[in-house]
């Protein structure tokens, strides 16, 4: 992969993926010119095609095993992009669908499959260089220990471990921010059953929980010793007035409130993330709080792509 390959929205590789790998290596050979280099891929070998006497590989030719297994019998493109999470869902926002979601390719990065509403199949990529070039704020605090959080919370903390939403973590602009905004108005009232909230009632809840729980870290930071009150959710959510409002100034509204939290986060020293508190009326500290935070917006990112289906966009 190029420097020029890193850059979003250039094409950064392009293989096939058969059954019969080793035959159809064979007949791109004869007839393109390309001479196969083996891929070492344990009881079998893949392989990367080049130009005759050329050491750079142009192409892959794989067999259709293990994590290709489920990939179509065509010339895959890969399209290298940023934030990889939210072109997923920018995606399925669009009328297409994941085909193979994210996993790592090691030192290249991660890649997921789409397909487009017209049934065509591409690979997304993000290179391994950006990932690590912009790590997420929680990786500087040590993950909560049991007894650090009450067991509500270890949902969401669970979810800061799953590394789909990595790049979502307390990212700036939101991930929902950025899935939002390419929805029409009519879509912020979708509701996937009765009686749920819809999308635009679910950013207005976004906004609030992100506000009540950076507010306990903040408190408890500090060495807050009076016990915070709880909050019930459904009712902030039938008084917010969200559905009054469009979906453009609720995902205003949330990035501002997280740039508000990522000040915050990166002001914190490690004794005051460590710091406990009352909550709700139970002992947590300004670290799982931080954590809570994160992994609430994954939750709902994974409600939104599991349920709501972006329907309508």
């Amino acid at each position: 992969m190029s420097d020029t390959s890193l850059k979003p929205g250039s094409i950064s590789w392009i293989d096939l993926t058969v059954p019969q790998a080793d035959q159809v290596r064979a007949f791109y050979e004869a007839v393109g010119g390309w001479k196969a280099h083996p891929l070492d891929m344990g009881d079998y070998a893949d392989y990367t095609m080049h130009p005759a006497g050329e050491s750079m590989p142009v192409a892959g030719i794989c067999h259709a095993r293990g994590s290709n297994a489920g990939l179509p019998p065509q010339w895959l493109i890969y399209i290298t992009v940023d934030e990889l999470e939210a072109r997923l869902l920018t995606c399925e926002a669009r009328g297409g669908r994941v085909v193979q979601g994210i996993r790592s390719m090691g030192s290249y990065g991660r890649m997921a499959v789409i397909q487009d509403p017209a049934g065509a199949v591409a690979a997304l990529i993000e290179p391994a260089a950006r990932v690590a070039a912009e790590p997420s704020l929680l990786d500087r605090i040590p993950r909560p220990a049991e007894g650090d959080f009450p067991e509500f919370f270890r949902g969401y903390i669970d979810r800061t471990a799953d590394t789909t939403w990595a790049s979502a973590l307390l990212a700036h602009p939101t991930t929902t921010s950025r899935m939002v905004r390419m929805l029409g108005e009519v879509d912020g009232d979708y509701r996937y059953a009765e009686g749920k909230w819809s999308v635009k009632e679910v950013m207005g809840h976004l906004i609030d929980t992100e506000r009540v729980f950076t507010y306990r870290a903040l408190c408890i930071a500090r060495g807050e010793k009076a016990s915070l009150p709880a909050f019930e959710q459904d009712d902030y959510v039938r008084t917010a007035g969200a559905a009054r409002r469009t979906l453009a100034s609720l995902a205003d509204e949330f990035d501002a409130v997280r740039s508000a939290t990522r000040a915050l986060v990166a002001s914190l020293d490690d004794e005051s993330l460590a710091r406990k508190g009352i909550s709700s009326g139970r002992p947590v500290t300004a670290a799982a709080l931080v954590y809570a935070t994160a992994g609430h917006e994954a939750h709902h990112l994974a409600l939104f792509r599991d349920k709501y289906g972006l329907q309508g966009a």
